[in-house]
């Protein structure tokens, strides 16, 4: 799920194509990167209060609502402004990456999101959903070696593979819910 992406573009793309979409999809991992402390923060919190068998849903809710907040800021300034993101980065030789940064974004968005979810449910003892990510990242990499006809299109299955990942995410935890109490 990390990188398996790329190293099929470089497998399918030219070099210059496989370089112009790594570095979008560096620019993009920016977003996953400066989130994922707040899921590694909110881990051992709600370990530990589930073996204190105190509720941990508080800090569940705060970590996902915090992502999604920062997640949603960071999309809109890459759809907004992708020259400039890109540019911060890597200058003007990748231009050519502008047009993949704002989906690019928005898909890193979801897995960052998909990412707090997981955790939890790792954290709060319930690892029956834990095969998520991985299944995941096998629909995307089929999903890119079936279907790479521009990269734009590789980006697009990311973005839809990881917003199905979100909404698997998010269907778990309303069906462990209403099993148990968070």
């Amino acid at each position: 799920m990390y990188s398996i992406d790329v190293i099929l573009v470089k497998h399918f793309f030219p070099p210059q194509e496989a370089g112009i979409y790594s570095a979008a999809a560096l620019v993009a991992k920016v977003i996953f990167f400066a989130l994922m402390p707040i899921s590694q923060a909110m881990f051992p919190k709600i370990a530990e209060l589930k073996i204190k068998k105190e509720s941990y849903s508080g800090i569940f809710l705060k970590s996902v609502f915090m992502v999604a907040g920062l997640s949603a800021i960071a999309t809109a300034v890459y759809l907004l402004a992708p020259g400039f993101v890109l540019n911060l980065l890597f200058g003007p030789a990748y231009n050519a990456a502008i047009p993949l940064i704002g989906l690019f974004g928005l898909a890193i968005s979801l897995l960052s999101v998909s990412y707090v979810f997981i955790n939890y449910f790792l954290a709060s003892g319930k690892t029956k959903f834990s095969y998520i990510m991985p299944a995941f990242a096998v629909v995307e990499a089929v999903l890119i070696w079936f279907w790479h006809a521009s990269l734009f299109q590789t980006v697009s299955i990311i973005a839809v593979t990881m917003g199905a990942m979100l909404l698997a995410s998010m269907a778990n935890f309303f069906f462990i819910r209403e099993k148990t109490s968070v």
